[in-house]
C-alpha cells in the first residue's frame, strides 16, 4: 500500500482555473485565478504545494499560496509570498545563502528602518534542500524542474498581529537564476 505523504491532498485543495479571494494586505481583495499548481517533494522536508495565482486582469505581481504540510501529519501551514527579487546568479549572493551563519539580513530599501530584517533559517537548517517539482499550467501538459531552495522566517508584526514572515531564496537548475519570494502566514481552515 502506498504511504500518503500529503502531497495528494495539499494538491486537491483548489484546482487550475479556479476563483478566489484571499483576505491578506498583499491582495487587497482582488479575485486571483489558480494559473498554475506547483508540487514540491523536497526528500529532506513535508510536501508542499504552490498555487500560482493572477488575477483576473493579467497584470500585476506573480503571487503564491504556498500550503506546507507541518510534522504533525494532520496540520498544514499557508503563506502569501510575492515575487521580491529575481537576478542572474550571483557567486556572491551564492556564498550568502551557503553560509553557515544560519540567518540572513535583508535591507528594505522601502522602509524607514535603518537595520535590516533578520530572518533565521527553518529548522536551523544549514543546508539547502532539492526538490522535484511538478508544475502543471492551465493548459499543456506537465513539466517538470529541480529547484534548490532555502527557507527562512521570522516573527513580525502585521496590523497588530504577530505572524509568521517567510523569504524562500530558490535558485532554478534550467536557468540558474535566483528568485527572492517573500510573504506571510495566511490563516488556514480544513486541511
Amino acid at each position: 500500500m502506498k504511504e500518503n505523504t500529503g502531497l495528494e491532498i495539499l494538491s486537491k485543495v483548489l484546482g487550475l482555473g479556479d476563483s478566489l479571494r484571499i483576505d491578506s494586505p498583499l491582495t487587497t481583495g482582488q479575485p486571483l485565478v489558480v494559473d498554475q499548481i506547483w508540487e514540491w517533494s523536497p526528500p529532506s522536508l513535508n510536501p508542499m504545494v504552490d498555487y500560482i495565482l493572477a488575477n483576473n486582469a493579467g497584470d500585476g505581481s506573480p503571487m503564491r499560496l504556498r500550503i506546507m504540510r507541518q510534522e504533525s501529519a494532520d496540520r498544514s501551514k499557508a503563506a502569501i509570498l510575492t515575487l521580491y527579487d529575481r537576478f542572474p546568479y550571483s557567486e556572491q549572493f551564492n556564498d550568502v545563502v551557503r553560509s553557515d551563519f544560519k540567518h540572513l539580513a535583508v535591507h528594505d530599501t522601502d522602509s524607514e528602518e535603518r537595520d535590516p530584517s533578520m530572518f533565521w533559517r527553518i529548522r536551523d537548517a544549514i543546508e539547502s534542500h532539492v526538490s522535484p517539482v511538478k508544475i502543471r499550467k492551465r493548459a499543456g501538459r506537465p513539466t517538470h524542474a529541480n529547484v534548490e531552495f532555502w527557507d527562512y522566517s521570522r516573527l513580525t508584526d502585521v496590523n497588530g498581529v504577530e505572524a509568521e514572515e517567510f523569504i524562500f531564496v530558490e535558485l532554478n537548475s534550467a536557468d540558474r537564476a535566483f528568485e527572492i519570494w517573500r510573504g506571510v502566514e495566511a490563516p488556514v481552515e480544513g486541511y
